[in-house]
């Protein structure tokens, strides 16, 4: 459950600030902000598988409106009650032994619900706070003179929670860490070496009973200097270990109070493949896939059937999202090995 600055903006140089702004792995999107010319996210939904602060001299324009107080959208951009009830479209499926429009409407649907729905709902609880981490995944990849990894978001810390994995963002620094419990390792938990905003993987250290249970999505999550390492055993004696420090102060946000930047900022770490872009008071985009009918056997008779629909969100009630505009495209035969 993870988001970022627009890829085909032009970046400001390297130690400048930076302020513009959880998720999976096999579909990806993005969409232009309201705020930037082109900022991207990215979503692969599992149903698809078969912050150092900163500060600038103007605000930060969110949906539209400049928010004077804050440069990066993982401050509080918007007062809104402790808690509150947003009613979203319904949790979409995928049709069986449908009409390819019909798949077609429920595959943008889920795209929506994972970029959207889910955050409105509360199903991923939104964090804002301070965040500060340090690894060694110099060190450990063999360069001995190597200063390690940081991260500092002093106030401008985005953070989105799964109930299993928390990634965190800081938004000024294009840096992510990603805690994770699991289950059925009740007690451990494991952090991921700092990461680039549009990458994932690589090195990851443990720690036991150090880091609270995250799985009530909790109002406030907080851990001060907490070590974790590839080998806790050998940590802090073998420093070839992977070990990564860090600290958290982060509090739980309303559903009510999200943005469409944030929501930019929660959904980027893939490549993108769906591009949204504004359109009056919208975000609009369109998705290009196909429906497919096996072939059976050796013969030439199946069939990939082409088609595109577009996505809306309305900026002023990000519930309010949908698909419309379905449009057919061509059959193409398939045939069996």
């Amino acid at each position: 459950m993870s988001r970022f600055l627009p890829k085909s903006a032009a970046r400001p140089a390297r130690g400048a600030p930076l302020c513009v702004g959880s998720a999976f792995a096999s579909l990806a999107f993005a969409m232009r902000s309201p705020s930037v010319p082109r900022p991207r996210l990215a979503l692969s939904p599992l149903w698809l598988l078969a912050a150092v602060g900163c500060s600038a001299s103007a605000g930060h324009e969110l949906n539209g409106a400049v928010d004077a107080s804050s440069s990066c959208p993982g401050a509080r951009a918007n007062a809104a009650p402790a808690t509150c009830s947003i009613q979203t479209p319904p949790v979409p499926s995928i049709p069986s032994m449908s009409s390819t429009e019909a798949v077609g409407q429920a595959m943008g649907m889920m795209i929506l619900d994972q970029m959207i729905g889910a955050y409105l709902r509360g199903d991923v609880a939104v964090y804002t706070g301070t965040a500060s981490a340090s690894d060694n995944q110099n060190v450990s990849s063999g360069f001995a003179e190597a200063p390690d990894v940081t991260l500092s978001a002093r106030g401008t810390a985005l953070a989105g929670l799964d109930r299993h994995r928390l990634e965190i963002t800081s938004t000024c620094e294009e840096k992510v860490l990603v805690v994770q419990q699991w289950p059925s390792m009740p007690g451990q938990t494991e952090v991921d070496a700092i990461a680039p905003e549009t990458s994932v993987g690589g090195y990851s250290g443990a720690c036991l009973d150090c880091i609270p249970d995250l799985s009530s999505l909790p109002d406030h999550i907080t851990w001060t200097d907490v070590a974790a390492a590839s080998d806790p055993t050998a940590f802090p004696n073998d420093l070839g270990a992977f070990r990564s420090v860090s600290s958290v102060d982060l509090q739980r946000e309303s559903p009510c109070s999200l943005t469409w930047d944030q929501l930019v900022v929660l959904n980027t770490r893939f490549s993108p493949i769906v591009d949204f872009a504004r359109v009056g008071n919208e975000m609009v985009a369109t998705y290009s896939n196909s429906t497919s009918i096996p072939p059976n056997g050796k013969f030439c008779n199946g069939s990939s059937t082409a088609f595109t629909i577009d996505l809306y969100v309305n900026l002023s009630d990000l519930s309010d999202y949908g698909t419309r505009n379905f449009q057919l495209g061509a059959t193409t035969p398939l045939c069996g090995d």
